[in-house]
């Protein structure tokens, strides 16, 4: 992908890859949809220095999309991650890696969000 300074790299506005070579960690300290929300980087995001990092409502909202569109319903996110069949917590971790790719991306607050169209 061109960048904007005429190289070739990854443009700010763009969803950073994400490479998910092993299956999720079981820890049932926590639910489903919180280990998905702390499978999220806080240190080596492409927010700069200036920008806040995303309301964490936002990353647990995208998390629940993200969720709802792999098929895991509530009830499941609301589950401990050991309670899930194999293919649940694969699609579990494919969640995990996509809240990890676009999250670089959500703006700061719920307010900036919704002027942007994300909801």
């Amino acid at each position: 992908v061109p960048s904007s300074d005429g190289g070739i790299g990854i443009e700010q506005h763009m969803p950073a890859p994400i490479i998910i070579d092993r299956k999720p960690s079981v820890d049932d300290s926590a639910t489903v949809l919180d280990h998905i929300i702390s499978s999220v980087p806080e240190k080596g995001s492409r927010h700069s220095d200036h920008r806040d990092p995303p309301d964490p409502i936002l990353i647990e909202s995208m998390a629940n999309d993200f969720a709802a569109i792999l098929g895991l319903t509530q009830e499941q996110l609301k589950s401990t991650p050991s309670s899930l069949s194999p293919s649940e917590q694969f699609l579990c971790g494919i969640v995990c890696g996509c809240v990890s790719s676009v999250h670089p991306l959500l703006p700061s607050t719920l307010t900036d969000a919704l002027q942007h169209g994300i909801r």
